[in-house]
């Protein structure tokens, strides 16, 4: 078999350069350092999570938040959901048609505008 040897092993405290001043190691990302980058994007995006779900009822929310785990909420399923809030899977999936009606009656109106 050919690909043990066409790959050399090699360890993370080896040096990159001749001159031995730069080890692999310091090229290397650490997943737990602070990443400005990635947590303006998070804050960001949470934003505007929260201004694109103003609009709905705290009930609303909070089934939205606990169906896909958002905001620290466990992710649950539309039946979970109903045993917590007390509403059968039929009615949240009738629930669900009447919200989506009415957001395109919106989006078709301000689109007409």
């Amino acid at each position: 078999m050919l690909i043990p040897w066409l790959f050399k092993e090699t360890s993370i405290d080896d040096f990159i350069d001749q001159d031995g001043e730069s080890r692999i190691s310091q090229f290397m990302e650490d997943p737990r350092s602070v990443q400005p980058e990635r947590e303006l994007y998070t804050a960001q995006l949470v934003k505007l999570a929260r201004e694109a779900l103003g609009d709905l009822t705290e009930r609303e929310k909070m089934i939205l938040y606990r169906r896909f785990g958002l905001f620290g909420n466990d992710e649950m399923t539309l039946e979970e959901i109903g045993a917590v809030i007390g509403l059968s899977r039929s009615a949240s999936a009738s629930s669900r048609r009447k919200r989506n009606e009415n957001s395109a009656n919106v989006w078709l109106h301000s689109a007409a505008s």
